[in-house]
């Protein structure tokens, strides 16, 4: 359990009207959601939150856990969140967060590890996109499982494999409808920057053998990320496609103390988008990259 107290002041506006504006203007302007704080008014408020977090696990068997957890906890508004700050909008209160979670982990052998889960996450005091300059406060719930592998399948093959999959929608928001769009209702929208599948799978295989070196001498690795589309913002107006990026890896041991190590990011040079704010402000993923790294011990 833990207990916070956030006293929080906030002064300005980052969008004052200009210099012969019309005051009388202001109005259909608020009602879009915009700033329009001519006077740079304080905005002050002060939370006190419990975050209370509970877990139970057992062990039905000797290579077999199975648990449930619980957890609350809060995120005060921060950063470029105070630039959707006016006196009225609740976005100034913190998000809360309440995740309910129940899993099983399995040891398969001694070095390879069987994970699955379902959880259920409610987000409440979100801040959503609508636009630019616009966004509104909801609350939303995800639900979801994930499944993963780690270990060692042989003495030279290691991997990581990781499934999920995931349903976020809206349950209510601040503004409904939308005063831009009054037949736009929000609840029940898709959250945004919510794929429903995600997958990667990584591979590390020690070919050392093959050239009559020792174990752990030549390395080479290799895998796939996968994330499918999403909204980028509340309306769901404009869909981000999902992607696939192919990585890959070589290490060496040049001594004892010494290694080296070669990733390539994006290997086949896919054009993909990785995160968006809103609709029309979507970050490409990088091209293909490279680097090297030398590691030293001493």
């Amino acid at each position: 359990m833990r207990f916070d107290h956030l006293d929080l002041t906030f002064r300005g506006a980052d969008f004052p009207l200009p210099p012969g504006a019309d005051p009388a203007g202001q109005a259909a302007e608020q009602a879009e959601g915009e700033i329009v704080d001519p006077i740079n008014q304080t905005i002050r408020n002060v939370t006190n939150k419990w975050s209370p977090r509970l877990g139970v696990v057992g062990k039905p068997i000797e290579d077999l856990s199975v648990y449930f957890a619980y957890s609350r906890s809060f995120l005060p508004a921060s950063s470029d969140q105070f630039v959707v700050l006016t006196p009225s909008l609740a976005a100034l209160q913190p998000q809360g967060f309440s995740n309910l979670e129940v899993g099983v982990k399995y040891q398969i052998t001694p070095r390879l590890l069987l994970t699955g889960a379902l959880y259920q996450l409610d987000r409440s005091n979100q801040p959503v996109t609508v636009s630019a300059f616009n966004a509104v406060s909801a609350n939303t719930r995800t639900r979801g499982g994930e499944i993963g592998l780690v270990g060692y399948i042989t003495d030279e093959w290691q991997a990581s494999l990781g499934y999920g999959l995931q349903s976020g929608r809206v349950l209510n928001a601040s503004t409904n409808p939308n005063p831009i769009d009054p037949w736009l209702v929000y609840a029940g929208k898709v959250t945004p920057n919510v794929p429903r599948n995600t997958f990667s799978f990584w591979n590390k295989v020690d070919v050392s053998s093959l050239f009559g070196a020792g174990p752990g001498v030549l390395g080479l690795g290799g895998g796939v990320i996968y994330n499918a589309k999403f909204y980028p913002a509340i309306d769901n107006a404009v869909i981000v496609p999902g992607y696939a990026r192919v990585d890959a890896a070589a290490y060496l041991k040049l001594s004892e103390r010494v290694n080296a190590q070669l990733n390539v990011e994006n290997l086949l040079g896919a054009r993909y988008y990785v995160a968006a704010t809103n609709n029309n402000n979507i970050m490409p993923g990088a091209p293909r990259s490279a680097w090297v790294t030398l590691n030293a011990k001493f």
